[in-house]
């Protein structure tokens, strides 16, 4: 509807770790609601998603894999003024592991995990179908892990396929294209990464 949607993740994995494959595939739902939506005469924005999903992920070279559930909420608070547009996210998830029996073999992840997450993004669009954007986040472990906390900062630059120019309603595709580095106590970890999002 106008004020509420679905939104679908399919996201497939594959790591070579020293020789070793690793392959991983997932499914997530979430329900993004407009509480403010977008209006001429106002140029905030609010959205709420509620979400949830599942990925299983394995690796017959190392002998392990498992299954992880998740669940949570996003939220998107957004300004327009004009040139740019200044968001602020907000996100809190649980992570749980399911274990699975293969073949007599058990596999546990032993994954017990919250997560929340806080960031700016800066979105800056040029011309009619590219935009740019600046973002940074901070990510807090609730529960033991090796890294308590970690920053995010990075940058992307996006591209939409199809429909026209000038269209209000932005269907389509889109391409993204972005560097992004993870900073943390004695850790840090520098990413590149590609994708595509469509619009119906």
């Amino acid at each position: 509807t106008e004020r509420v949607g679905l939104n679908l993740d399919l996201p497939l994995n594959y790591l070579d770790i020293d020789g070793a494959k690793a392959f991983g595939v997932g499914l997530g739902l979430g329900v993004p609601v407009k509480v403010i939506p977008r209006a001429k005469d106002s140029p905030w924005y609010w959205q709420l998603t509620p979400f949830g999903g599942a990925n299983a992920t394995g690796s017959k070279d190392m002998l392990s894999g498992g299954l992880l559930a998740n669940g949570g909420m996003n939220s998107l608070l957004a300004h327009d003024f004009g040139s740019f547009t200044l968001s602020m996210g907000n996100h809190f998830s649980m992570h749980e592991g399911i274990p699975i029996t293969v073949s007599g073999y058990k596999f546990d992840p032993g994954v017990s995990q919250q997560i929340l997450k806080n960031g700016l993004k800066l979105d800056v669009p040029v011309g009619k179908r590219w935009v740019f954007d600046v973002y940074a986040v901070h990510t807090k472990f609730l529960a033991s892990a090796a890294v308590d906390q970690y920053f995010t900062v990075g940058g992307e630059v996006g591209y939409r396929l199809l429909g026209k120019a000038d269209a209000p309603n932005k269907k389509g595709g889109y391409l993204k294209l972005g560097l992004y580095a993870d900073v943390g106590d004695n850790y840090t970890s520098a990413h590149a990464q590609f994708g595509s999002g469509w619009k119906f």
